[in-house]
């Protein structure tokens, strides 16, 4: 249980862990008298079943070695959504707060385990389950099958950077790199003019010779910013002597360890990647911009809003290791 849900009061000296075989006969006793969620599980054998299955996890509320509550959740640990599939409370133990201390650790493990979302059913009308959700902050989801609460709000560490990007409207495939690169060099130095006329001109640097990725760079590194790259490029030969210690390969392929190291030192990540949660249909220009313990934040700079997104540390993995190596860079700013 973490220390923030130990200082509130409660009502119940229930202490919770997680569920094993040998309380498949008192889980099935609670199934049979509080059901709900899409679990229906009746007997011991079936959740028996239920306890060996993977990315499934049962939690259990004990009081004087008395199972009086449980909740079922299933992650995947690539998963960006995880979801609540049951959660009940013995009738003789409604009215102190057991359901909460379920619903909020459940919250917390979600959230620990690495996830984006937390899903569940929709509870009927009026019931305490619709009170008890509400209050923990769940809404009806954007598809309106269930609700559901994010993770990442407000939820950040202090040990990891978040480098503020400044706003900008929504702007076209075409002009995302040259945007992208304005925005992230401009989070980076607050000096920087950020004009229409300054995407003007590096729209027209980064598109001429047909090399973006090797255009985005030269323009960078003219503007005296470092660029750290996961691979060897070819750059024009004329231009490289000039810039040549601005352009730094790594150590190996990129990766969320690496991504972290360089976002707690300040650099910001532009890359060019496809999640297939957020943007299904093609790669977009990324700007990585905070790590919060748990979650990348991540913005796109094509979509309306320039909404700040959330995405796993497994998504960005996977991300990642699906993307052309050296489609990215980092961006760094020596003073």
């Amino acid at each position: 249980m973490s220390q923030a849900h130990s200082l509130k009061p409660y009502d119940t000296f229930a202490r919770l862990r997680w569920a094993n075989r040998a309380d498949a006969e008192a889980l099935s006793a609670l199934s049979g008298s509080a059901r709900g969620g899409d679990f229906a599980v009746e007997n011991p054998d079936q959740w028996q079943q239920v306890l060996d299955t993977a990315n499934l996890r049962v939690l259990v509320a004990v009081e004087c070695q008395i199972l009086v509550g449980a909740c079922i959740m299933r992650h995947h640990p690539s998963a960006a959504l995880a979801r609540l599939s049951w959660l009940a409370v013995t009738p003789a133990a409604r009215g102190r707060g057991i359901g909460r201390l379920l619903l909020e650790t459940t919250i917390d493990n979600a959230r620990a385990e690495g996830a984006a979302t937390l899903q569940t059913d929709t509870p009927d009308s009026g019931s305490v389950a619709e009170h008890l959700f509400a209050t923990a902050g769940f809404a009806t989801n954007m598809h309106k099958t269930g609700l559901s609460i994010s993770l990442w709000n407000d939820h950040r560490a202090l040990s990891y950077c978040d480098i503020p990007l400044p706003e900008h409207p929504p702007v076209s495939a075409a002009m995302a790199p040259a945007v992208a690169l304005l925005t992230a060099m401009g989070a980076l130095d607050r000096s920087l003019l950020m004009t229409h006329r300054a995407e003007k001109v590096l729209a027209f640097e980064i598109g001429e010779g047909g090399d973006e990725l090797a255009n985005m760079v030269l323009a960078a590194v003219r503007r005296g910013y470092f660029v750290h790259l996961d691979a060897p490029m070819d750059m024009p030969e004329r231009l490289v002597p000039d810039y040549a210690e601005r352009i730094v390969t790594d150590d190996g392929p990129l990766n969320p360890e690496r991504l972290v190291g360089r976002l707690s030192r300040g650099h910001l990540a532009v890359l060019y990647l496809q999640f297939p949660r957020l943007n299904a249909d093609a790669p977009c220009w990324y700007l990585v911009n905070g790590f919060d313990g748990y979650l990348f934040r991540i913005a796109n700079v094509s979509a309306p809003a320039n909404p700040i997104e959330a995405v796993t540390a497994s998504e960005m993995r996977v991300a990642i290791q699906t993307s052309s190596r050296g489609k990215g860079f980092i961006l760094a700013k020596v003073l």
